[in-house]
Parts: structure tokens; sequence; C-alpha cells
């Protein structure tokens, strides 16, 4: 029989199990209830192996959302995808995004280049930046960024086979 709402509400620790009671909800889906809490698990097999996938904490994530999170789970494990790896996956890809912010690649330069300057035009530099740019820019994604997991590379200096003939500039823009 299906979980239903009103007994995930209603649900209490039981003191004789400390490892908590299971309430099923089916295909592998049931609420751990603990005395620190209820918590979302999503039983599966991948390679031979039991594995249990963390789904969050009832009430922060209702029963309809964690339905929805087994079915996508049973989604990838159809694919041959693990469910456990693809969380971690998604999980590593989003700190790697906030990371690469024009926030946080302004910072690393502003750190990096500080040395270099006065105190003065330090300060003032990064608070324009925090005063003016961050408010409206600050979490867009940092083109060097993209670029850089893309792979495109960028020479710090012009090799010396790429030399410019400034005279072939000049027809160019004549012509």
């Amino acid at each position: 029989m299906a979980l239903t709402d009103t007994a995930a509400k209603n649900a209490k620790a039981d003191p004789a199990k400390p490892a908590g009671a299971k309430l099923t909800d089916g295909q592998g889906l049931y609420l751990l209830v603990k005395s620190a809490g209820k918590y979302w698990r999503f039983d599966y097999r991948f390679a031979d192996k039991r594995k249990t996938l963390a789904l969050g904490t009832y009430p922060a994530v209702t029963l309809a959302d964690a339905r929805k999170a087994r079915d996508t789970a049973r989604a990838l494990l159809a694919q041959g995808i693990d469910p456990a790896a693809q969380k971690r996956m998604d999980r590593a890809t989003t700190k790697t995004a906030a990371a690469n912010t024009f926030e946080a690649t302004a910072r690393e330069f502003h750190a990096m280049q500080r040395q270099g300057w006065s105190a003065g035009y330090a300060h003032k530099w990064i608070t324009q930046l925090e005063k003016n740019l961050f408010p409206q820019i600050g979490r867009f994604e940092s083109p060097w960024a993209i670029q850089q997991a893309e792979g495109v590379a960028y020479a710090s200096e012009p090799s010396a086979g790429m030399k410019i003939d400034r005279d072939s500039v000049g027809e160019a823009r004549k012509g």
C-alpha cells in the first residue's frame, strides 16, 4: 500500500529501533523515521550491488517531490546510469558553475593583482565592482571560464609565427 502524506506527517520515531523505522511507498522509495528527523530514501540495485540514494528530508521534500525524484532515478537506471553517481556529478557541476561567475573571477583577479597595486587603488577597484557591477552581472557565468571549460586556449603572448604585417592590414582597410 502506498504511503500517504498524513501517515508521513504523523510518523514518530520508535525508540526500540535505533536505526529508524521504514515507511515504504513502493518501487524502492521509503521514509526513514529517526529521532533526529524524517529522511526520504530510494533503494536500488546497480552493477549487482544494493545502493541507497538520499532524496531529502521531510517536510522540506514532499511526498510528491520524493516520488518524482524516485521516478527520475529509475529513468537513469533504465539508461544504465547510477543515480548516486549522477547526483555527485550534478553537485560538482553546480559547485564549479558557482565558482565560475563573473564575481568569482573578478575577485580572483583582484587577489592576484593587488600586490602590484597601491592599497588605495586596490580598495577603490574592488569597491567599485561591488557597488556597480556585482549586483547586476556578478552571478553571470564568466566567458573566460566557459572558454576554459570548452578547451579554448589563449596564449599570453603571440608566438613568433603570428606576426602581423602592418602593410597588409592597411591595404585590407582600404580595400
